[in-house]
């Protein structure tokens, strides 16, 4: 029946021409569900078998991994770099082959494989559209660190186009990006007009009832979700706050700003750990262990939001992890200099800010126990030092790998120890058979002696 069910949400007429929302390249998105790539591979091994022709939606569910959600979309396989870059979804339709298919799709390009396929084609596909991806990514950076936050309004990927397009905001801008065929719009409204406005909006947040302002660069305006929409309009064009959206919502994650099944969410206490109760399409039995480990946290850090604790702990409720940190392990941290807030950014720094970085502490205690050798400094050097810098990568990107990997872990964790189980039950077998056989061996040799024996 899962997989049945799993199959229907999977299905698409045609993945080809799937537009309807925007993703970001340099984003998540925690409304789906994600397998790592060696699971794909796995998949397209297992799908060589004819037997095996019905039962792919239902090994991506196995495998799969639920951030902020179980799995409502199609399953989205995480490349080495982290990102989102494919869907991989069970098709039925358009098939040269009488059975269903699997098909792997490159959401940048639309570009699109069907499994299963001969092994070498399957990575020759990923390689090619992995380097699209890393291309288009590696031009956002570099068109970001070239201008000023005054020259352009944001710069993005055009899913409908393909091409990377800025806005910008003088006319020398727009010469300079004519003479290099660089795609642009024409906006009077700079980044640092965005950021300026939303900091505004920020410290209006209580009496606007606003819990999540972001500075949307696909569009060049600020996406604001509020309870009150009619009040927060009014005071919008007082304030002549300029091209902004109105959400009338609740938002939990940024990464589900692009959820097509978002319900709203309306009158709900943000810091407060019944917020739990609005995760969506999660198993419920989870959410009475979450709100436990959201209200253990609040009290531990009560500068945090409960959000933002949320957000730690929503894909395997672990919040022991950030719990009774060592003296060693204080001292460390307290030692790296004082935390850097985002004050640019003050709706980030509300879900994703860490000043008391018990991210960083809980990163350091887990390589410590993988790596008991190495002290806290050569951890510190060798794996974590850019953990606070967000130049490249942003803290919600992080935070979602780090999700991701931590629960992928576990998983192979979960194997290993079930394949050790039975190597050990195979084992212990082997010896009970061994001593068994030797004991009626012994049984054996002693009749035939009594026998003889009493011939005589």
């Amino acid at each position: 029946m899962n997989i049945l069910l799993l199959s229907g949400l999977l299905l698409f007429s045609d993945v080809q021409q799937r537009t309807d929302y925007d993703m970001d390249v340099m984003g998540t998105m925690t409304y789906t569900a994600v397998v790592d790539m060696e699971t794909i591979y796995e998949l397209n091994r297992k799908s060589q078998d004819e037997s095996f022709e019905y039962q792919g939606a239902g090994f991506l569910m196995q495998n799969e991994t639920a951030i902020m959600e179980d799995g409502a979309w199609p399953v989205f396989a995480v490349t080495s770099s982290g990102y989102q870059d494919y869907e991989c979804m069970s098709c039925e339709d358009g098939s040269s082959s009488e059975f269903p298919y699997i098909v792997l799709r490159h959401t940048v390009t639309g570009k699109r494989m069907e499994l299963p396929a001969e092994e070498e084609e399957l990575k020759e596909f990923v390689e090619e559209t992995s380097e699209i991806s890393e291309r288009i990514r590696n031009r956002v950076i570099e068109l970001q660190e070239r201008f000023t936050e005054e020259q352009y309004g944001g710069i993005y990927y055009d899913y409908s186009t393909g091409f990377v397009t800025v806005y910008a905001v003088s006319d020398d801008i727009c010469k300079v990006l004519e003479d290099e065929n660089i795609k642009y719009q024409k906006t009077e409204i700079s980044l640092k007009n965005l950021y300026e406005s939303l900091e505004e909006v920020w410290n209006c947040r209580e009496e606007l009832s606003i819990n999540y302002v972001r500075v949307n660069q696909r569009y060049n305006r600020l996406d604001i979700y509020t309870e009150d929409e009619e009040k927060l309009e009014k005071w919008l064009e007082t304030a002549e706050i300029p091209n902004y959206q109105i959400y009338e919502e609740i938002l939990l994650h940024p990464g589900d700003c692009q959820s097509p099944f978002r319900d709203d969410l309306q009158n709900t206490d943000t810091d407060n750990p019944e917020i739990v109760s609005y995760l969506h399409r999660k198993d419920e039995s989870i959410y009475d262990k979450l709100k436990e480990g959201v209200r253990i946290l609040k009290e531990a850090y009560p500068e945090y939001e409960c959000r933002n604790l949320l957000i730690r702990i929503a894909s395997d409720g672990n919040y022991q992890r950030y719990l009774d940190f060592d003296e060693e392990l204080l001292s460390f941290v307290d030692a790296l200099g004082p935390y850097v807030p985002n004050e640019k950014d003050p709706a980030e720094e509300l879900l994703f800010g860490d000043p008391k970085r018990i991210e960083l502490k809980s990163l350091l205690r887990e390589y410590r126990e993988r790596y008991p050798d190495m002290s806290y400094q050569q951890i510190y050097e060798q794996y974590l030092s850019d953990w606070e810098d967000t130049m490249v990568c942003s803290r919600e990107k992080k935070l979602f790998d780090l999700a991701v990997s931590r629960q992928i872990a576990g998983q192979n964790e979960g194997e290993k120890s079930s394949e050790e189980n039975s190597s050990n039950f195979k084992n212990s077998w082997l010896v009970i058979t061994a001593v068994s056989i030797t004991v009626l061996i012994c049984i054996v040799v002693w009749l035939v002696i009594w026998r003889r024996r009493k011939k005589r």
